[in-house]
């Protein structure tokens, strides 16, 4: 046995000491695995990183819907969206249950392996926003590491589709390169988004998927404009001590207008 599956071993145990077993499969398209191994010759043990990197979002996750009042064990209906591989979704299984628990991306084969190797319900993403069908409705929705890569163009787009897939009282959260993850010499334009046409995506069009940096100004303008609303947490480097985390939540009971429509959408 190398030491490099010794290490491997020692992390996966220690992860499913006293709960449900880790799936340890990862696939060969894996962007985030293979990102990992970019930097292969200065971390011990490519596996336990991804593995121990998956494990801290969900226990960081835990933490920040501390600060609302809630715990990712009561939730009925959970979208992961943007999900990728599953370098999260394998530690969400162990402590949600699958069927409450709804994966979605572009890359139909990481959703696929993803409802092969979790026996999670998985959907299949659109370029265009408008154009995603949900099979439902979700009281949680988590997107990590989306929203730091879109486009002005696409920002407010995604935010309001994911917000409107929120049941009533229902929550978002996402994250973002804020300004302390601004390069050095740069500076925000007036709107308060720095779009860079360059992401470590090996396969997404850089029109629409490169690296954004935006202000918490922006953020707040865009939610209030596409949902209505005001952030309702707002977390400097609340990601891997990295990106900004923002949630929004959607009233228990929506207005609605006089006819008694749709909720009210105010811009």
């Amino acid at each position: 046995m190398t030491s490099d599956l010794r290490d491997t071993l020692k992390v996966v145990r220690r992860i499913e000491a006293g709960g449900p077993r880790l799936v340890t499969a990862i696939h060969p398209e894996d962007e985030m695995f293979l990102y990992v191994l970019d930097f292969a010759e200065k971390l011990d043990n490519p596996q336990s990183h991804y593995f121990a990197g998956g494990e801290r979002m969900l226990n960081r996750l835990r933490e920040l819907l501390a600060r609302l009042d809630l715990k990712v064990e009561d939730s009925r209906r959970f979208l992961e969206f943007a999900c990728g591989y599953g370098r999260f979704t394998r530690h969400l299984v162990r402590v949600l249950d699958p069927s409450r628990i709804t994966v979605c991306d572009l890359y139909t084969q990481a959703v696929d392996f993803q409802v092969e190797q979790f026996g999670v319900t998985g959907v299949y993403s659109e370029l265009v926003p408008e154009d995603l069908v949900l099979p439902g409705r979700y009281d949680l929705i988590f997107v990590a590491s989306l929203f730091s890569h879109l486009p002005d163009a696409l920002f407010g787009r995604w935010l309001e589709r994911l917000y409107d897939a929120l049941e009533p009282g229902g929550t978002l959260l996402f994250s973002t390169h804020g300004p302390s993850c601004l390069p050095e010499g740069r500076v925000f334009p007036e709107r308060g988004i720095l779009y860079h046409k360059a992401s470590e995506s090996r396969t997404h069009s850089a029109d629409d998927y490169g690296t954004s940096y935006v202000t918490p100004r922006y953020v707040a303008d865009v939610v209030r404009e596409h949902t209505g609303q005001d952030v309702a947490l707002e977390v400097e480097r609340g990601l891997f001590n990295i990106q900004d985390v923002y949630a929004v939540r959607k009233p228990a009971a929506a207005d609605h207008d006089e006819n008694g429509g749709a909720p009210v959408r105010r811009r």
